[in-house]
C-alpha cells in the first residue's frame, strides 16, 4: 500500500504578553518590533502569510508609527496579513462579567471594521487558564465560528480527551474550538520526539534572525522543506513551532 502525503500546516503567527513580567513599554517595543519583522518576512518570502490578533496591538502601532500601519493595512487587503481573535487583548476567561466580555468583543470587532474593513471571523485565546462556559454564546453574538486555545494543559488537570470539539454553551451556541496540543515543544511524550526533533533540525539549518538592539529576542527562519523533513522523521502531519525568547 503506498504511503499517502500528508500536508504540512506551518501557521505564521506571534503570542506577546505586552504585560507580564515587564513594563508595558517593554511589551510596546515588542509588538513593534515583531511586526516589524512579520513584514519583513512578507517581503522577504512570497507565500508567507502572519497571523495575529489582538486589537489593542494594532492601535498602538496606528498612533506610533502610521507607515508601519499602512503597510499592515495593504497586507491585510492583500490576504497576506491574518487578523484574528476579536478581542481588545487575551483575556482571563474566569473573572470577567457577561457585559465585559461583551464590550470587549464589540471594541475590537468595531476597531477592526473601522480600520481594516473586516471582523475576526475566529477567536484566539490560548493564555487564560480557564474559559467561561458562556463563551460559545458571547462568541458566536461577536461574529466568530472558531476559538482556539492551549490552557489548561494536560498538566494542570485538563482531562480533555480531544483537541477538535464542538463547545457548545448552554443556550445551544457552539463554536468549533481547537486546544494546542504542542504548547512550548514538549507537552507529552507523544509530541516531545517531533519537539526535539524539529528543534535539531532548526539548530542545524534555520538562520536565526536576531532583531536589532534586542539581543534577548529571536525568530526562527526556516524552510517549508526542512520542516517537513522533520514532520516526517517524527511521523506527524504538523509541526507547531513557537520561537521563545
Amino acid at each position: 500500500m503506498a504511503n499517502k502525503k500528508s500536508p504540512v500546516h506551518l501557521i505564521g503567527k506571534a503570542h506577546i504578553d505586552p504585560v507580564w513580567l515587564w513594563r508595558w513599554q517593554e511589551g510596546y517595543a515588542e509588538i513593534k518590533a515583531t511586526f516589524r519583522s512579520a513584514l519583513d518576512r512578507i517581503e522577504e518570502y512570497p507565500d508567507f502569510i502572519f497571523t495575529s490578533a489582538c486589537a489593542a496591538y494594532y492601535k498602538w502601532i496606528e498612533e506610533n508609527d502610521p507607515d508601519m500601519f499602512a503597510d499592515i493595512k495593504k497586507r491585510v487587503a492583500e490576504g497576506r496579513w491574518h487578523i484574528t481573535g476579536g478581542m481588545w487583548v487575551q483575556p482571563d476567561c474566569n473573572m470577567p462579567s457577561g457585559e465585559s466580555f461583551a464590550r470587549h468583543f464589540l471594541y475590537a470587532q468595531r476597531y477592526f471594521e473601522e480600520r481594516f474593513g473586516i471582523r475576526a471571523a475566529e477567536s484566539y485565546n490560548v493564555d487564560s487558564f480557564g474559559h467561561n462556559g458562556s463563551l460559545p454564546k458571547l462568541l458566536k453574538g461577536a461574529g466568530m465560528d472558531n476559538y482556539v486555545m492551549m490552557r489548561p494543559s494536560k498538566h494542570e488537570k485538563n482531562d480533555n480527551p480531544k483537541n477538535s470539539f464542538w463547545w457548545e454553551s448552554n443556550d445551544g451556541s457552539r463554536v468549533l474550538a481547537y486546544q494546542i496540543d504542542n504548547e512550548y515543544g514538549f507537552s507529552s511524550p507523544e509530541t516531545e520526539y517531533a519537539s526535539f526533533e524539529t528543534s535539531r533540525m532548526l539548530s542545524a539549518c534555520a538562520k536565526i534572525w536576531l532583531l536589532p538592539k534586542r539581543p534577548a529576542s529571536r525568530q526562527c527562519i526556516f524552510t517549508a522543506s526542512a520542516i517537513t523533513a522533520a514532520a516526517r522523521r517524527s511521523k506527524t502531519s504538523s509541526v507547531y513551532i513557537n520561537c521563545r525568547k
